[in-house]
């Protein structure tokens, strides 16, 4: 597949879709779908006054924004071409249509250096959407391309590409990377691939897969092919620390010729390890191609690429396929009608090939309607009064945020727009919750607006985008970015810094020193949950502004507290962070509660130290404008001993001097 993004404009322009009626259409696989007055009208739409030079689709999908900056993409909804079918009488009658290609929320692409084809999921989404737009301007009409028959290398075959990649545990609970329940040492697990039409002229099959091992020993995963082994997939073990990877990722590409396949074709993965105490294998892919004739089923679609001869004039000859249409799809926005030539139930056509090509034949009649689609709200994001800060959120926490947006114009003088994440998807994802939707919202905003400083994310964010845990499944309001590694617990983690690298050269962020970017704005988020907490934070933020209350020298107070753990290396970070605000900052008073200072107590198999947490405790009774910690830390607990625990905060009632809480620990807050 090809993903086709235009250039990306700095003019500030309205949205399509200001005006209008508009239906939110979801794709989950990339084909040709029809538009019926059945269809229409299960959307509401009155068939009977419907002008089909007023209906116009738009959206795309194909796969997940890109990171860079860099690369071209969408400030709005594109426009995709169409085909009506009897519409030329200008009404939509009961056996017309309105034929359109769309793309699902994955992706597959060809890599040529490699010559291979890999998949990509989709971190965000299972469905990929197109906007139906009634009276609005047409979308513009599929072009017909001339074709001729010269004599070319013969092209009667091309390779198929079947995948699977299931997502059902998150290792580490942070990152992207999912897997699918592990294989225990012994176990085995098959995989059935459905391979119609198999093609001896083309050649090799080639078996990708990949893993994740959690062994405590050299353990290779077996790979098979119908029952024959074709390969290892070696492995590296790992180890029981506390900061040890949770797992080893490893794959593999074994390429076989001569065995000719079946309509569908098993492939089996097998563990076997020698650790007794931990020895799991986690399937993370497999991707079987496979080379598949030119020949099309009755009443079925036929899609293929011409990649594999990339660089080579071609014919293309597909067989059985008499009274098929034949699209080339490459630009998915502007499909083409190739007027192939017909030779008795045979389509032939040249193809000069030198970008490559992808292409579908298919039956007009046998075209099915899209996914049941739902009515949305007119929007605009495009024209705005120069705004200081933006508050991005869930429409479930909409009027809080209306709240705090009046409060921020009226008390600080900010200009202030509030967004719904449905807004931003709708125009700068296609409907798909993509993290880098916002990234690309705010980028907008930051070119076009001057006075644009503030981000603020309305809703709690989590590494669970697609709701695959029941205990996280009201967590992810808003996305947030979700670092590439999920193994090592010293490399993944989620940040919002991400949406503020609004320079054209960054977005890529590899995640290491060399790749970092810097702030254009800044970002913050209220990792709210429900309507009730919204409510609550902002009080709180109006009571910290404007009571007087709140004012005092707690202000001046900022409080360093650190673990006593891994030689020190906790104190010494807070030791070098406090003395910087001590000599930098000479209007704040540093306070330090290092735990090495009180006495610990034994306590079961752990460290206590009453001490410590009521010292911590009296701080912040007395006040702080910020509270620092470094340190181990949990969900409920900042380091071993206890020096925070969840259950101080219900005996805390200084509801004035409330703190800024900062911490560099694991997990608090999640």
């Amino acid at each position: 597949m090809v993903c086709a993004f235009v250039a990306y404009s700095h003019a500030q322009t309205s949205s399509v879709l200001t005006t209008g009626e508009w239906y939110k259409i979801p794709v989950v696989e990339d084909g040709v779908y029809a538009l019926t007055s059945d269809y229409l009208s299960t959307l509401g739409i009155d068939v009977s006054a419907l002008n089909p030079d007023e209906i116009g689709l738009y959206g795309y999908g194909g796969g997940m924004l890109p990171q860079p900056l860099s690369a071209d993409r969408f400030e709005d909804l594109p426009a995709i071409a169409t085909q009506g079918v009897g519409l030329a009488d200008g009404s939509f009658d009961t056996s017309d249509r309105l034929l359109f290609y769309a793309q699902g929320p994955n992706e597959v692409s060809f890599i040529s250096g490699e010559n291979y084809y890999e998949h990509t999921l989709n971190l965000y989404s299972d469905t990929a959407y197109v906007y139906l737009g009634i009276g609005v301007n047409s979308s513009s009409a599929t072009t017909f391309i001339p074709s001729s028959i010269s004599g070319a290398a013969s092209m009667d075959w091309f390779p198929e590409v079947r995948w699977v990649e299931i997502e059902e545990t998150n290792r580490d609970q942070s990152g992207r990377e999912w897997y699918e329940n592990p294989l225990e040492s012994g176990s085995g697990r098959t995989y059935t691939f459905a391979t119609p039409n198999f093609a001896s002229q083309g050649g090799a099959v080639q078996v990708r897969a990949g893993v994740m091992i959690h062994s405590y020993a050299e353990a290779p995963v077996v790979v098979a092919l119908n029952g024959v082994e074709i390969g290892e997939i070696a492995t590296t073990p790992t180890t029981g620390g506390a900061y040890s990877l949770k797992g080893v990722e490893a794959d593999d590409v074994f390429v076989r010729t001569g065995p000719n396949l079946n309509d569908n074709t098993e492939v089996t993965l097998s563990f076997q390890s020698a650790s007794v105490s931990v020895s799991n294998a986690y399937p993370n892919y497999l991707t079987l191609t496979y080379p598949r004739q030119l020949r099309g089923t009755p009443g079925e679609p036929l899609t293929f690429t011409s990649d594999h001869f990339l660089g080579t004039p071609v014919q293309i000859e597909i067989d059985n396929v008499s009274g098929y249409t034949l699209w080339e799809v490459t630009d998915p926005q502007s499909p083409r009608i190739i007027e192939a030539t017909a030779q008795g139930s045979q389509l032939l056509f040249d193809w000069e090939n030198d970008l490559g090509g992808q292409f579908v034949a298919f039956q007009s009649t046998a075209v099915d309607a899209p996914l049941d689609g739902e009515r949305i709200a007119n929007q605009d994001l495009g024209t705005w009064n120069n705004p200081d800060l933006v508050i991005v959120t869930p429409w479930a926490f909409l009027s809080a945020a209306e709240r705090l947006a009046q409060f921020r114009e009226s008390w600080d003088g900010l200009s202030v727009e509030v967004v719904t994440t449905d807004q931003v998807f709708n125009q700068f994802a296609s409907g798909q919750p993509d993290v880098s939707a916002v990234r690309n919202m705010a980028k907008y905003v930051h070119d076009q607006y001057s006075n644009f400083r503030y981000l603020l994310i309305f809703g709690r964010g989590s590494y669970d985008y697609k709701h695959l845990e029941d205990e996280y499944v009201d967590q992810n309001w808003v996305p947030v970015y979700q670092a590439r590694n999920s193994l090592d617990p010293l490399a993944t983690y989620s940040s919002d810094d991400y949406l503020g690298f609004l320079d054209e050269e960054e977005g890529a962020w590899e995640e290491d020193r060399e790749g970092n970017h810097g702030l254009d704005i800044g970002i913050g988020r209220l990792p709210i949950v429900s309507l009730d907490e919204a409510n609550v934070i902002v009080d709180k933020l109006i009571h910290y502004s404007q009571s007087t209350s709140t004012l005092g020298d707690w202000r001046q107070r900022i409080l360093f507290l650190a673990d006593d753990e891994d030689n020190n290396t906790h104190q010494r970070d807070a030791e070098r962070i406090s003395q910087y605000v001590d000599t930098s900052e000479r209007r704040f008073f540093v306070n330090k509660l290092y735990l090495d200072a009180f006495p610990q107590a034994q306590k079961g198999s752990f460290e206590d130290s009453p001490e410590a947490r009521q010292a911590l405790n009296e701080a912040i009774f007395r006040g702080a404008l910020m509270v620092n910690y470094t340190g181990h830390g949990n969900e409920l607990a900042w380091a071993e001993e206890g020096f925070f625990r969840e259950d101080l905060i219900d005996k805390w009632s200084n509801w004035a001097p409330l703190p800024l809480f900062i911490t560099a620990t694991c997990e608090f807050g999640r």
